[in-house]
C-alpha cells in the first residue's frame, strides 16, 4: 500500500479499498457513539458466550472461529486448546442471531453449545432493538407486540444469557450487513454492551473487511492521518467518505488506477478514462485495460505483511514459491519512477 499512496502523492488522487462499506459502518458508530470492544486473544480467552450477529463470518474470515474458539481439550499439554480463563474444559456458548451456521464453522466449533435464533435480514435491525431493549431491562409491551411470538422468547432468553455471562462477546461481518440497516445494527450492539458493561464484562469484535483492509486503513491513518476515502493533492490531503467511497469518485474521475493482488477480482464499471490494472494475473476485465501489470499475491509470490482481523497485529507473510510475478511494490515503484522521468 505504500507504493500505492506513494503515486496517490505524485500525481493527486483519492483511494478507497473495495470492501471498505463494512469498514465505515463500524467507524461511523465508533465515531458517534463509541463502544467496548475486544482483541481476539480476549476473545480466545475469556469469552463464554459469543452472538454472531447476521451472517455466519466464515466466507470472509475462514479462520476466525478456529482461532477464536478453539476446542476445549482435558489434556493438560494442549495449551494451545485451552481458554486460559473460562475453565480448561469447558464449552462456550456461541448463538447465531440471523443466518445458520454453515458447516465450516460447525466443524471448527465442535465441542462448543451452537445455538440458531433465525431472523431475515431485513428484520436484523429489529431484532437487535429488541434485543437491546430486553438488555435495558424493558418488559416486551414497550415493543408495541412485535416481539409477542417465539422471536420474543428466544431474545428474552438471550438477554438474560448475555447477563448472566461472564465475558460475553458480540460479533458481526459489517460488510456482509444490508447497507440500509447496517448502522442501526452496530449501533444496537454498541449500545447493549455499553449496558451490559453495568454489571458484568461484555465487548463487542467488529469484523471489518477482507484483503488486508485493516492494513490499508492503518497506512493511510499514519501516512496521511486519514482513513480510506481521502484525496491527496498538492500536497495536502481531505477526508470526505461520502464523496470518495469508490463507487461515487470514479463517476467523477479521470483515470483509474486498480489494484487487486489477492484475488482476481474485475475494476469497478469506469468509461471515463484509462484504466490501469496491478491485478492478479486470471483477472477477467469487462473492458480491455489500457495498462496490465500482473502482480503476485502476498504470501504466496512474494513476502508482504498484513494486520490481523482485530487491527491489533501485523502479521508476517512469506514467500511461498517463484512465480516471476512483480509484487504492487515493485510495480507501483517502477510508475512512480516513470513519472519522474524527463
Amino acid at each position: 500500500m505504500r507504493g500505492v499512496f506513494d503515486l496517490a502523492m505524485r500525481f493527486g488522487a483519492s483511494f478507497d479499498h473495495a470492501a471498505s462499506s463494512g469498514l465505515f459502518r463500524n467507524l461511523d458508530t465508533l465515531q458517534r457513539r463509541g463502544w467496548i470492544a475486544t482483541t481476539l486473544a480476549e476473545v480466545r480467552n475469556r469469552c463464554d458466550l459469543l452472538v454472531v450477529v447476521g451472517a455466519d463470518p466464515t466466507p470472509d474470515f475462514a479462520r476466525f472461529f478456529e482461532r477464536a474458539l478453539p476446542a476445549a481439550s482435558s489434556d493438560p499439554q494442549d495449551s494451545d486448546a485451552a481458554p486460559l480463563f473460562t475453565g480448561r474444559t469447558c464449552a462456550r456458548r456461541v448463538v447465531f442471531l440471523g443466518d445458520l451456521a454453515g458447516p465450516a464453522a460447525r466443524a471448527a466449533l465442535a465441542g462448543n453449545e451452537i445455538s440458531h435464533i433465525p431472523v431475515p435480514p431485513p428484520l436484523l435491525a429489529d431484532a437487535m432493538a429488541g434485543l437491546n431493549a430486553f438488555v435495558d431491562g424493558r418488559s416486551v409491551k414497550t415493543l408495541g407486540g412485535a416481539f409477542d411470538g417465539a422471536l420474543g422468547a428466544a431474545l428474552a432468553e438471550l438477554a438474560g444469557a448475555l447477563k448472566a455471562a461472564r465475558y460475553g462477546v458480540l460479533t458481526w461481518n459489517a460488510g456482509a450487513l444490508d447497507p440500509a440497516e447496517g448502522e442501526r445494527i452496530v449501533g444496537h450492539a454498541a449500545a447493549i454492551v455499553a449496558k451490559l458493561n453495568e454489571t458484568t464484562r461484555a465487548a463487542v469484535f467488529p469484523l471489518g473487511g477482507r484483503d488486508n483492509l485493516i492494513g490499508a486503513h492503518q497506512m493511510a491513518l499514519w501516512r496521511f492521518g486519514y482513513p480510506l476515502r481521502t484525496l491527496v493533492a498538492h500536497g495536502e490531503a481531505s477526508h470526505a467518505p461520502g464523496l470518495y467511497a469508490t463507487s461515487r469518485a470514479v463517476r467523477d474521475a479521470d483515470l483509474l488506477l486498480h489494484v487487486s493482488a489477492f484475488r482476481p477480482d474485475a475494476p469497478p464499471a469506469f468509461s471515463s478514462g484509462p484504466l490501469i490494472a496491478l491485478a492478479h494475473p486470471h483477472t477477467e476485465f469487462p473492458r480491455e485495460p489500457d495498462v496490465f501489470i500482473p502482480v503476485g499475491t502476498p504470501g504466496v509470490d512474494h513476502a508482504g505483511q498484513v494486520f490481523r482481523m482485530d487491527s491489533v497485529v501485523c502479521l508476517p507473510l512469506v514467500k511461498l514459491r517463484e512465480a516471476g510475478l512483480a509484487s504492487v511494490a515493485q510495480a507501483a515503484a517502477a510508475i512512480l519512477q516513470a513519472g519522474r522521468a524527463p
